[in-house]
């Protein structure tokens, strides 16, 4: 669940052009 809420993260910010911080994914994650 929290993997799939952070690749959804990433991809929502990837479409608004924003770079993803490793560490936001990873806060993501844990």
């Amino acid at each position: 669940m929290h993997a799939q809420s952070a690749t959804f993260h990433q991809a929502t910010l990837k479409i608004k052009g924003q770079n993803v911080p490793a560490i936001d994914v990873a806060n993501e994650i844990s």
